[in-house]
């Protein structure tokens, strides 16, 4: 592959420029790529048509979106591997892992909130005392400036794309100047997925001066930025002036805590990817790892034999685990932080200036570093305090729970951790204890369905939201207060806003009063009490009705004595015969078998429950079987139980 030129995507069309900066491979240190230096001038043109875009696309049904997106998403899938080579080329990473990881992870991104979008759902609350009901819709922003790192280019870039515009934003883009070609590629993409023009703007060059220029812009009320911490407490005071929406996803220090009673086989093998996959160059990559004293030696010494074994090299073989590092900076940073535990007394039990690289010849002047394990640390080690972004990781040993939380705590990060026990009781104590975003007992997969919260210097409010809680909209407009008719409408002026900066968002979901007639609902409507007959439409919660009921999709059921064929979504009430529930169903208090499926949250059931995906699982007597993104205990990531043994399986990114 010769030299390539990137150009910037602005209004649906390549726009070359006259200056331009070198990217660099990593694998060979020599020029690959040429890239825009873009400044203020190319971001007014991209936001201008972003602006423009966003009068024609935020009018677009959820569903006209959704279909463009997928589109994208099947496009991406049919040229996977060349993605992958890209991705390998440009980051430094095995092609084996891109291909595995990063592309397809990027396609499901937009798979995931092409669907999502189509169901969301908006909230509505009741007023006590005036019969009213307020109820909310969630508008886009305007124009998004997404900023994204040079670890996961594509896997990332797309994670901040397909969530602002299926909510109906346009956006203006800057990826890291380091890894651009694979963006730049996916712009073609963009056209023959028919995405129109403007909506989706790229525009490539450094922080300081593109990166600073969408920032401040006054027409870009939303930014939302993965990078360091450093450069995120410059972005906030840039945004300050303008009280714009920010999306922060920074760095992290994640520890692995591991008790005597794990089981060594799954844990040595686990903590070795999720310390060294990727270079380490995840923001979730375990770089601390605490180990109870009594099994402390024998965990180390075959965590290390391990570590030996990992294959450093040629990024196109297949049995290279670890690729190289992201430029000659970035290299130089991280032996720097080994050269700094050596200062300060700590023993370097293999990797750099320990073990011996043997690269091919055209990777010899690539940016390689051996993964390295480091011991006898002090308490403050800048290498126990600081984010290395490296192939580097630290033992210590604890002698109580209460030291392993302390010292896992001992940071002013709290993205991740994971736990290694047999003990859910010790699991979930000491989960709750850890200052951290997401804890797992394994390597990270997070869910599209969690709402990221803030921890220290680590998350704000992400991309990684519930789609109906996202980001990337605001609560304007009026609410509603229904009162005892169907016609006259009172606005009210006290509305919870939520987790909005803006204002307040109405919904069609307006609770109908009591009618004594025939109904006839619309959409995600809460039927009252009809005494006659009820033609209830999607999404309604049916009340007490003592005449014929023709059930549609998603009603919650009321009182009902007797058996219950409820369709898809409801909420079962609180029935004393057998109920076969289905989709979505939120299972109340039962005597009888339940069979709930997807999506459901269980209450509290007298029997034996088997939930399946995404379920709230509450108060059972009985023997628990819950999968993903269940919110169970204190935790935001994926449960798998087996047994006795609970494993949090999460996701590094």
């Amino acid at each position: 592959m010769g030299e390539v030129v990137v150009a910037n995507f602005i209004n649906g069309e390549f726009v070359p420029t006259n200056s331009y900066i070198p990217s660099f491979d990593p694998s060979t240190g020599k020029i690959w790529a040429k890239i825009p230096d873009s400044g203020e001038e190319e971001i007014n043109k991209a936001v201008t048509a972003a602006q423009t875009a966003f009068k024609t696309w935020s009018v677009k049904t959820a569903e006209e979106r959704s279909k463009v997106l997928m589109k994208i998403a099947d496009l991406l899938e049919s040229r996977l591997v060349e993605f992958a080579e890209l991705e390998s080329h440009d980051q430094g990473k095995p092609v084996w892992l891109a291909k595995a990881i990063d592309i397809p992870r990027a396609v499901y991104n937009f798979r995931i909130f092409a669907s999502s979008v189509l169901h969301d759902t908006n909230r509505s609350s009741v007023m006590d005392g005036v019969g009213a009901v307020n109820y909310t819709v969630r508008d886009p922003v305007g124009v998004a400036g997404l900023i994204s790192p040079w670890n996961l280019p594509l896997y990332l870039l797309s994670f901040k794309i397909a969530p602002a515009i299926a909510a109906g934003n346009t956006v203006v883009a800057k990826p890291s100047e380091m890894t651009s070609v694979s963006a730049w590629k996916l712009c073609q993409i963009f056209n023959e997925a028919g995405v129109p023009p403007g909506v989706i703007n790229l525009v490539f060059g450094v922080g300081p001066k593109a990166g600073e220029a969408l920032v401040v812009h006054p027409d870009v009320p939303l930014v939302s930025f993965t990078g360091g911490t450093v450069t995120a407490k410059r972005l906030r005071m840039s945004a300050a002036p303008f009280c714009k929406k920010l999306s922060l996803e920074l760095g992290g220090k994640n520890p692995a805590v591991i008790f005597a009673d794990a089981d060594m086989e799954k844990c040595i093998p686990t903590t070795i990817r999720s310390s060294f996959i990727n270079q380490g160059e995840i923001c979730l990559c375990t770089s601390r790892i605490y180990v109870e004293r009594s099994v402390y030696q024998t965990f180390l010494k075959k965590f290390v034999e391990e570590t030996k074994k990992l294959k450093v090299g040629d990024r196109k073989q297949d049995s290279s685990f670890m690729g190289a590092l992201i430029s000659k900076e970035h290299l130089q940073k991280v032996k720097g932080y080994v050269k700094i535990g050596v200062e300060e007394g700590a023993t370097i039990l293999c990797g750099e200036g320990v073990d011996s690289l043997d690269l091919p010849a055209e990777n010899t002047e690539g940016y390689f570093m051996r993964p390295t394990v480091i011991t006898d640390l002090k308490e403050n080690s800048r290498l126990l305090k600081e984010e290395i972004f490296g192939p580097v990781t630290c033992v210590v040993p604890f002698d109580t729970e209460e030291e392993a939380i302390m010292k896992a705590n001992d940071v002013q990060y709290g993205l991740a951790a994971t736990l290694w026990t047999q003990d859910v009781s010790r699991l979930h104590r000491v989960s709750r204890k850890l200052q951290r975003v997401g804890t797992s007992n394994h390597t990270i997969y997070p869910s599209y369905s969690q709402r990221v919260g803030n921890s220290n210097h680590t998350i704000y409010p992400s991309y990684s939201q519930r789609v109906g809680n996202r980001n990337h909209t605001i609560y304007p407009s009026y609410p509603k207060r229904v009162g005892n008719s169907n016609h006259t409408i009172y606005p009210s002026y006290s509305q919870s806003v939520g987790n909005s900066n803006h204002t307040l968002y109405p919904s069609y979901s307006q609770r109908v009063g009591n009618s004594n007639h025939t109904i006839y609902p619309s959409y995600s409507q809460r039927v009252g009490n009809s005494n006659h007959t009820i033609y209830p439409s999607y999404s309604q919660r049916l009340g007490n009705s003592n005449h014929t009921i023709h059930l549609s999709y998603s009603q919650r059921v009321g009182n009902s004595n007797h058996t219950i064929y409820p369709s898809y979504s409801q909420r079962v009430g609180t029935s004393n015969h057998t109920i076969y529930p289905s989709y979505s169903q939120r299972v109340g208090t039962s005597n009888h078998t339940i069979y709930p499926s997807y999506s459901q949250r269980v209450g509290n059931s007298i029997h034996t429950l088997y939930p399946l995906f995404s379920q709230r699982v509450g108060n059972s007597n009985h023997t628990l079987y819950p999968s993903y993104s269940q919110r169970v205990g204190n935790s935001n990531q994926c449960m798998l139980s087996t047994k006795t043994t609970i494993q949090y399986q999460t996701s590094k990114k």
